[in-house]
């Protein structure tokens, strides 16, 4: 195939893919590529995949399923950044005795708010 050939079928392929978001589902090739690994790619780099028999379009199982595995992979990462934020303080007991202190005298000290009273 002449290099001519071959970029304008690149050309070709990129103009028949719609989609904003491209993924693609790798092919297993004889140089040792693993098939079925999914990517978001561009147009562009989509189209010379395709042309190269190095990939093909993802299917939207596949898609769904590498979307849910990214959304598992950042709770995940929220809940261990929540965790090391987590801070411990140690208290000694007359230290707690002085805090529960504090607190049911301001409650005590509190006044209430009044009542209105509905006319009838």
């Amino acid at each position: 195939m002449n290099l001519r050939a071959y970029f304008q079928k690149i050309r070709e392929v990129e103009k028949e893919i719609l989609q904003d978001v491209v993924y693609v589902a790798s092919l297993a090739g004889d140089d040792g590529g693993l098939a079925g690994i999914v990517a978001q790619v561009t147009r562009a780099i989509a189209a010379k995949l395709i042309v190269d028999q190095k990939a093909r379009l993802a299917t939207d199982g596949e898609v769904e399923a590498l979307l849910e595995k990214h959304e598992i992979a950042r709770r995940k990462a929220m809940d261990e950044q929540a965790a090391q934020r987590l801070q411990v303080a140690i208290v000694s007991d007359t230290q707690l005795e002085a805090m529960r202190s504090a607190s049911s005298s301001a409650k005590k000290n509190a006044t209430p708010a009044p009542v209105e009273k509905k006319k009838d």
